[in-house]
């Protein structure tokens, strides 16, 4: 994600159109198990259950890139699991869709418990180039298309692709050999930065602003999900 701010404030992307951010979740996976395994966990007294625990961290990567403005939210949450339970761990929602605009840009974000492999990604078009994360690889691919006529440009194309891919592939491989890949990758310069802005009084590398703008968001979320299903129960008592 620096790498990517840094490509942004580089103009590398141009202006930021459209995000599209991807986070999928395996109930059947170690934490999926405790919580569908118990009726009375935390998560189920959540107003958004699985998906309020886990969406900040796809929020919080889409908000950062489309500017300062307000934000309209629009959502829906979804159930595709059976029901089974006849308790809380039947009334969250497995899969939710977002749909936010903020000023020129716009952007989509879907939690979902059917989508595999598991992961966090993120695609942000721009109006220069595009640029593609995998927050699992820790992966940034940009895509700049190509200019070559005709079919041409379809293998130019792909050759630019396989560039990225060979690049990405490299950087991982020495990031391996140098003990760099692991869970908390750039925890450290977060805590680095933290000190500095707290004993030099710079800017804190995550404003509080930011968190407060994410659960604002979140807030919007659950509320448009709570209101769909209750439309949806009264269109269905009417019936």
């Amino acid at each position: 994600m620096c790498e990517l701010h840094e490509l942004a404030r580089a103009g590398t992307l141009g202006e930021v159109v459209h995000a599209e951010a991807m986070m999928s979740y395996d109930l059947a996976g170690p934490f999926g198990g405790v919580i569908l395994g118990d009726p009375d966990h935390w998560v189920h007294r959540l107003p958004g259950g699985l998906a309020q625990n886990n969406l900040s961290h796809p929020l919080s990567l889409v908000l950062s890139l489309l500017g300062d403005g307000p934000v309209t939210t629009r959502a829906r949450g979804l159930r595709h699991r059976p029901q089974r339970f006849g308790d809380a761990r039947d009334r969250f929602h497995d899969e939710v869709r977002i749909d936010l605009e903020c000023g020129r840009a716009t952007a989509t974000i879907q939690f979902s418990c059917r989508v595999r492999p598991v992961q966090l990604s993120l695609v942000v078009y721009g109006s220069r180039s595009t640029a593609a994360v995998s927050l699992d690889a820790r992966t940034v691919r940009t895509v700049r298309g190509s200019r070559l006529p005709g079919p041409f440009q379809k293998v130019d194309w792909a050759r630019r692709d396989a560039a990225e891919a060979w690049r990405a592939l490299a950087r991982r491989a020495a990031d391996l050999v140098g003990a760099r890949l692991h869970y908390f990758e750039g925890m450290a310069d977060l805590f680095r930065r933290f000190h500095a802005a707290a004993l030099h009084g710079g800017a804190d590398p995550v404003p509080l602003e930011s968190a407060r703008r994410v659960t604002a968001v979140m807030d919007e979320v659950f509320r448009a999900c709570s209101a769909e299903e209750r439309g949806w129960a009264a269109a269905e008592a009417i019936a």
